[in-house]
């Protein structure tokens, strides 16, 4: 395109190129180019076992294959989703009657020993009845540590100690202790820093939207956030009472029910999706 301006042409086409050049150029560095390194490599086997070099040795489509028959897949793209949390309620925390919040986490199925022990196999050079032995002499070492009271280091992954427990009349002197009354009350695991450090850098959080267990409203507080709530809104219903509330559904639907016979809320619409509305009071 061009425009005249006191005699002279000016080219807008080329400035808008111009203009582009410092995106295409971080484009191609930052984006396309290890993109394409990257699907050039997964067509060749190239790692590490132990200290010696395996390939690179180019095989086709076999990684690809390898990756969508294991079942690893799956494992990795969990591993890319958000961990769902919610937020549960403590009331009267610390006995000076307020409510603490904390986060819980909706954990995923933990792997079988057969499934943890095939996914080690997968990712090194040893077979799977190699790795069942190895952590066979693993728990036998850590058994035997823990009962002589030693603390155990496993590399890269962290530190396993004994916690115990004294299980006695707190007005007895300590003199009268004896050995019987300490016993082991489990197993402290404290992280590798590295690991720890990881894990927190790669996790990443979503708040579901619905929740596993129900704010321990009373009935007068729970009508006091109806009416707030209708302030502003035609309707509730039983998902309002989850979301917003924090109330799980049966818990919500036994409070609609209540409310209702007990003529606080009137009950309107479909069987299947009923909104309620605010008795005249």
């Amino acid at each position: 395109m061009k425009k005249s301006s006191g005699g002279k042409a000016v080219r807008y086409n080329k400035w808008g190129y111009i203009f582009l050049i410092p995106f295409i150029v971080v484009f191609v560095v930052f984006q396309l180019v290890p993109l394409v390194n990257t699907i050039y490599n997964s067509f060749f086997e190239n790692y590490m076992s132990g200290l010696t070099q395996v390939g690179p040795r180019f095989v086709g489509l076999d990684n690809y294959k390898a990756l969508f028959s294991s079942g690893d897949i799956w494992v990795y793209f969990k591993n890319t989703m958000a961990i769902k949390y919610e937020i549960h309620y403590l009331p009267n925390a610390g006995g000076n009657e307020e409510t603490r919040r904390f986060a819980h986490i909706f954990e995923q199925t933990a792997m079988t020993d057969k499934q943890m022990i095939s996914r080690i196999a997968r990712h090194s050079s040893l077979s799977e009845g190699d790795v069942a032995a190895v952590l066979m002499q693993l728990r036998d070492i850590i058994e035997e540590d823990l009962q002589e009271g030693r603390r155990i280091n496993i590399p890269e992954i962290g530190y396993l100690s004994l916690s115990v427990d004294l299980d006695m009349d707190d007005l007895k002197p300590d003199n009268k202790v004896r050995a019987e009354y300490v016993s082991v009350r489990g197993i402290k695991f404290r992280p590798n820093a590295d690991l720890l450090k990881q894990v927190k850098h790669h996790t990443h959080f979503e708040k579901s939207l619905y929740t596993s267990r129900s704010y321990p409203f009373s009935e007068d507080a729970l009508k006091e956030k109806i009416r707030e709530y209708l302030k502003h809104n035609r309707s509730i219903n039983r998902k309002v009472l989850e979301a917003e509330f924090h109330i799980r559904k049966q818990t919500a639907l036994n409070w609609l029910k209540k409310l209702e016979k007990s003529g606080f809320l009137i009950k309107e619409g479909s069987r299947n999706a009923p909104v309620y509305f605010l008795a005249e009071e």
